[in-house]
């Protein structure tokens, strides 16, 4: 039986150095790898969030398939119309693991996991640091809390944030390129997300309101602050 294995990462932004992209993401990528060694085959594929490069190395293997949103709406989705255009993936494809960085260069993609985890109804991991396949399609997944290395067992389907960063050396190198043809792009229509909702999100999102501001009475003795509180 193969296991269907969606991986999803950012694109790597101009203004992020090639080392920064490798800690938040060099860990799935390396979880990837060792999928190789389940007992039965696995297809993986791999969806680019947002604008930028791409490892060439993730090209130049050809052994996945790789997605993007089109190029009209790749660099103009909010938060919750990307939340949405994986979810329909996701049940168009029926992904039986969804791997992901417990970090990113946006501020929403460290929680996009258990979003789309939430919105899928399946299992969720975070801050895991390991995977390995147990038996029956069950993982055994391990991360770190105030105890110790603590280590599960989890069914499939399952939705799994890692974060441990590996060890950066010098050989600890990528080369980026511009994907160009080599991404399937997927349009909104594809998917049946109205496309409208997308154009108005990112036309007209309203800037992030400003916190409110308290003004706080201040009292020096039992007295006022009794006083204060019959007054009001």
């Amino acid at each position: 039986m193969e296991l269907k294995t969606l991986v999803i990462l950012e694109k790597k932004p101009a203004d992020l150095s090639d080392k920064n992209w490798i800690l938040a993401n060099l860990p799935v990528l390396q979880t990837v790898d060792n999928l190789e060694n389940n007992p039965f085959p696995c297809s993986i594929s791999i969806f680019f969030t947002g604008k930028g490069l791409i490892p060439d190395n993730l090209i130049s293997d050809n052994k996945y398939q790789l997605y993007s949103p089109d190029k009209n709406h790749e660099n103009k989705m909010t938060g919750f119309d990307l939340l949405s255009f994986l979810t329909q993936f996701c049940k168009q494809q029926k992904f039986d693991l969804i791997l992901s960085s417990a970090k990113g260069s946006s501020h929403f993609f460290p929680y996009l996991g258990g979003a789309l985890a939430a919105k899928l109804d399946l299992n969720h991991i975070s801050c895991v640091n390991s995977i390995e396949y147990s038996e029956n399609r069950s993982y055994l997944i391990s991360r770190n809390s105030s105890s110790g290395t603590l280590t599960q067992a989890i069914e499939l389907p399952l939705s799994i944030s890692i974060s441990e960063p590996p060890p950066i050396s010098n050989n600890s190198k990528l080369d980026f390129v511009e994907p160009n043809n080599t991404l399937n792009r997927i349009s909104p229509e594809e998917l049946k997300i109205d496309e409208d909702i997308i154009k108005f999100r990112y036309k007209f999102a309203p800037p992030a309101a400003p916190l409110p501001k308290y003004s706080v009475a201040k009292f020096n003795s039992v007295s006022k602050v009794l006083k204060w509180l019959q007054d009001n």
